[in-house]
């Protein structure tokens, strides 16, 4: 809880991926990956309960035997166009006792306990409606733009940027899919678990900030984790 609200956890784990096939449940320094996100939530004395949403009996086996409760989805939560927030908002109009929901990805491992607690201690102290995970952006926007159909770079960058070094443009961040604390309340009325208001980044570093979504991103996981992180299978 944080003061008298109650807070539940909810990790959206579809079995179906394109990019890496059963990223979820692909082993990670010993764990699938999906326990890392489920070890961590259950390590955080803030949550109240922890539910997986998933559409996969072997994510829901695995969910189970690590200690968490389990939501089977429905088939329409279930196909390609579903997206997360429509998988909350169904879910949480079932559960009426809690006041603040924190959505954990699964495929981001290498955020720390003390991750969460500081995204829930920051959204009590700012009096949110969202407190949302992010990091610094590696590089620049402006030195991003499209190329032409024969690779040519005209207009490529702005005159006004050619002449500058990346760290005269200033720091940007960017959403890194680890963490989203929302008000009960309000993300049941929103399109998204980012608030166009009242919203509050909680700035982590790039090195947990890994977003497994194809296989180089996987062995990026497996590196910081047996490297850096090592603490976090202990």
């Amino acid at each position: 809880m944080i003061g008298d609200n109650k807070v539940v956890a909810i990790i959206p784990a579809r079995g179906g991926s394109k990019r890496l096939p059963g990223k979820n449940i692909r082993i990670l320094n010993g764990t699938p990956l999906i326990g890392h996100t489920i070890r961590a939530a259950q390590n955080c004395a803030l949550i109240d309960k922890i539910i997986v949403s998933t559409d996969s009996a072997e994510i829901a086996d695995i969910a189970l035997s690590s200690g968490a409760e389990v939501d089977m989805r429905s088939e329409e939560l279930s196909s390609d166009t579903a997206t997360t927030i429509d998988v909350l908002k169904e879910l949480l109009k079932r559960l009426d006792e809690f006041d603040v929901c924190v959505t954990l990805q699964p495929t981001s491992p290498l955020r720390l306990i003390d991750d969460i607690k500081g995204s829930l201690e920051l959204f009590k102290r700012m009096n949110a409606d969202s407190v949302v995970s992010v990091c610094k952006a590696e590089h620049p926007p402006q030195w991003i733009n499209t190329i032409g159909s024969n690779g040519e770079m005209d207009g490529f960058l702005d005159d006004s940027i050619k002449t500058k070094r990346s760290q005269d443009l200033g720091d940007y961040y960017r959403l890194n899919g680890s963490i989203y604390c929302n008000a009960v309340s309000i993300l049941l009325e929103s399109n998204s678990p980012l608030s166009i208001s009242n919203c509050y980044a909680y700035v982590m570093p790039s090195k947990r900030s890994v977003d497994i979504d194809t296989l180089e991103d996987f062995e990026l996981a497996e590196y910081y984790m047996g490297k850096v992180f090592n603490h976090l299978s202990e």
